[in-house]
Parts: C-alpha cells; sequence; structure tokens
C-alpha cells in the first residue's frame, strides 16, 4: 500500500485523467440538456423544432426584403431565355457561414405581379418550379394557393398554426412587418452543398445528429466518469504530501506560502483565463474557438490542480489554518493582548473596556453610516461615559475605605 501511495506514476496518471474525466462528464451534462429539449421521435438535425423555426424565419425575411426597398439591395433583376424577368440573390453574400440560409434554395412568386425571387440559377424557371414540386429526397418546404406540402412536420399545414412566428407581426429595426403569406407562392428545398458547406455549420449539424443518435451514451458517460473522479480523488487525499524516501508529509516552498496569497494569485489567474475564453466567443472559425478553449480549460484545470495540491497537503499536516496571514497576525495581536491582560485587575478592566468602546464604535459607524446610526452611536458613548464615571466612583469608594481601615490599625 505504501508504494501505491508514494507512487509518482500514479499520481500523474491521475493528474492526467482529471481534467479528461472532467470534459466527459460536463459533455454528458450537455448531451442531457440538448435531449431534454428534444422530442423523441427527433434522430437528425433536419427533424429538430429548431430547424423548423430557422427554415420558416428564413422565409420570413426573405419575404420581408421582397416587399420593401431592402429588394434592390439583396436582389438583381435579371432576365431568362424567353426575355421574362426575375429578381435573384446570392444567399452567400447575406448569411453567415453557421447560417442554414446558405443551403436553402428557394423561387417565390409574388401572385399579384407574377415577379419571381429566387437564388437559383436557371433558364427555365417554370421546369425548375415543376421539378422543385417532385422534390422528395431533400428537406423540401412548398406554399401553394396557401397549401403546404413539406417535410418538416413542426411547419406543415397542421402544426404551422402553432409556430409563434408564423403568426405574430416581426420587428426590424424601427419597422414592423406582418407577412402576408397568401400573397406568395413558396417552392423551397434544403440541400447542402459540399462546395459551400461551412466548417462551422457541419461541425454543429454533426454534433446535434450524433447527440441525437445516441441517447443512451450521456447516461453511461456520466456513471462512469464520475465514478473515476470519485476513485481519484479519494486516492489523491490519501497519497498527496508523501514521496519515496521521506516520512510524513512533505510541504515545499509554496505550500509555506500564506493561503490568501495562494487564492488571490489562483482566482486572479482563473478570472484572466475565462476574460480569455469570452474574447474569442465572437470568432467564426470554430476551430480557433475549439483550440482556444482547450488551452484555457487545460490552464484553468493546472491553477485549480495546484490549488487543490497545497490545500490538501495543509490539511494533512496540520497546518491548513496556521498557514493562514490572519490567523498568524491575531495569534501575534492575542498574544500581545494576553500578555497585557495579566497586570493589575485594574488596568485589565480598563483595557478591555477602552477596546471594547473602540471596536464597538468603529463597527456602528461602518455599518450605519445614516442619522439614526449617529445618534445610536451618541447614546452609546454616553452610557460609556456614565459607565467609567460609575467605575471611578466604585473605586474612589473602595480606597477611601482602605484608608479607613488602615487608619484605624
Amino acid at each position: 500500500m505504501e508504494k501505491l501511495r508514494k507512487s509518482g506514476i500514479l499520481k500523474i496518471i491521475c493528474y492526467i485523467l482529471i481534467p479528461i474525466l472532467v470534459a466527459i462528464l460536463m459533455l454528458s451534462l450537455f448531451h442531457f440538456t440538448y435531449l431534454r429539449r428534444s422530442k423523441k421521435e427527433e434522430n437528425a438535425y433536419v427533424q429538430t423544432e429548431n430547424f423548423a423555426n430557422n427554415y420558416l424565419y428564413f422565409f420570413i425575411r426573405t419575404l420581408y426584403d421582397c416587399q420593401t426597398v431592402r429588394r434592390e439591395d439583396k436582389f438583381i433583376e435579371l432576365e431568362d431565355e424567353k426575355g421574362n424577368s426575375y429578381y435573384y440573390s446570392d444567399q452567400r453574400i447575406y448569411y453567415n457561414e453557421g447560417e442554414i440560409g446558405n443551403y436553402i434554395y428557394y423561387i417565390i412568386v409574388e401572385k399579384e405581379t407574377q415577379k419571381k425571387f429566387t437564388n437559383i440559377k436557371s433558364n427555365n424557371y417554370e421546369e425548375t418550379i415543376n421539378s422543385m414540386q417532385k422534390e422528395t429526397k431533400n428537406v423540401y418546404w412548398n406554399l401553394i394557393n396557401g397549401k403546404i406540402e413539406t417535410n418538416l412536420n413542426y411547419i406543415n399545414q397542421d402544426n404551422i398554426k402553432y409556430n409563434y412566428n408564423y403568426n405574430q407581426v416581426q420587428y426590424y429595426g424601427s419597422e414592423e412587418q406582418k407577412t402576408e403569406w397568401k400573397d406568395y407562392d413558396i417552392y423551397s428545398f434544403y440541400q447542402e452543398d459540399e462546395s459551400i458547406l461551412s466548417s462551422n455549420f457541419l461541425w454543429n449539424r454533426n454534433i446535434c445528429d450524433f447527440m441525437l443518435q445516441h441517447k443512451q451514451l450521456p447516461f453511461y458517460s456520466s456513471i462512469i466518469s464520475l465514478m473515476g473522479l470519485v476513485i481519484i480523488a479519494i486516492y489523491l487525499f490519501w497519497a498527496i504530501g508523501h514521496k519515496k524516501g521521506k516520512e510524513g508529509i512533505t510541504c515545499n516552498t509554496f505550500d509555506k506560502l500564506p493561503y490568501e496569497i495562494v487564492c488571490m494569485i489562483s482566482f486572479g489567474m482563473l478570472t484572466m483565463v475565462l476574460a480569455f475564453m469570452v474574447n474569442f466567443f465572437d470568432i467564426y472559425l470554430q476551430t480557433v474557438v475549439i483550440i482556444a478553449d482547450l488551452i484555457a480549460y487545460l490552464i484553468g484545470y493546472t491553477i485549480c490542480a495546484i490549488w487543490g495540491i497545497t490545500t490538501i497537503k495543509r490539511i494533512k499536516s496540520r497546518t491548513f489554518w496556521k498557514s493562514f496571514a490572519t490567523y498568524q497576525i491575531g495569534k501575534w495581536v492575542y498574544q500581545k493582548l494576553k500578555k497585557y491582560s495579566n497586570k493589575k485587575p485594574t488596568s485589565k478592566k480598563v483595557f478591555w473596556y477602552y477596546w471594547g468602546f473602540v471596536m464597538i464604535s468603529i463597527g456602528l459607524a461602518t455599518f450605519f453610516a445614516n442619522g439614526m446610526a449617529f445618534l445610536i452611536l451618541l447614546i452609546f458613548w454616553v452610557f460609556v461615559y456614565y459607565k467609567i464615571r460609575q467605575y471611578i466612583r466604585k473605586t474612589r469608594r473602595n480606597k477611601r475605605s482602605i484608608r479607613k481601615n488602615l487608619s484605624r490599625k
């Protein structure tokens, strides 16, 4: 057992396993949280309510662009081979890499004017519309004469009436706009074009698909990681401080520093690490964010490990409280007070009266900085003055009595 207790290799293995097991436990909890929001029948990202809501909201924004002056900013007017005009938009210019708007292809027909708005390149849009109506391979959503044809359950003909965005007025800056769906026919499908598929979107989609397809995984991983952490914690608490060739708890120079200073340094560095992580939240390159967060996580773990090791050593060597600077200062003050209080009883009593008066006055002035506190402080001073005068009279009477007794003898 002593070999296990003093094994440096086993301790290093534990220190390496801790951040891995903690990361697994945190990811398992995130997995649990995500599954609680999803439905049992959802097995892929495109089947989720979040995907359906984003899909619908894409068209709310696009129809707003078709109806307002933003049409000129987003669309350019072109002609097909038959001389029919249409409005074309390249969606990749207007959406971030992680938005599904990059992968939705559509033709919107304004019923009154028969104007077409699209992000599809075609020489014959009538044929394109016919082929889109036959779309079954990809995710599709069509609105034709007020009727919805789709394989997205959350925004089909029966369920779309429950969608908040579908029924509400949308606000764009200081403007408000109610989408009039009946005025348009919409033909659309979702296709992940490998040529424009971003790493950010691919990463997010794959994570969602993985979590939905492995619904039992977080249950097992959380139990295994938690059990591993408990076993490692018990072992390290038992083994930390013991080294080969030395008896008892071995403390280094760092373990002898005042504990308040150790805590201040640790918390200060952890704050810097958190600030470092926050600065990378706005970066769109997912790979950069992951690497930065991983580095920050390992640095934060190292700081916590050093703080935890020195704390355990101090506890096991029974120097935890003694390592506090405040304890050392308090002990020194106590010794001085004790030395002074060993003098004559009268001096001792006056001494405690004086310091009690000072401390209570400071407390009242600090915690109750208002008119009522000043009144209370004034009453307290009067009371203390009365008690001191009373004590002085009593002392004088005692002195007189002693003198009379001595004179009689």
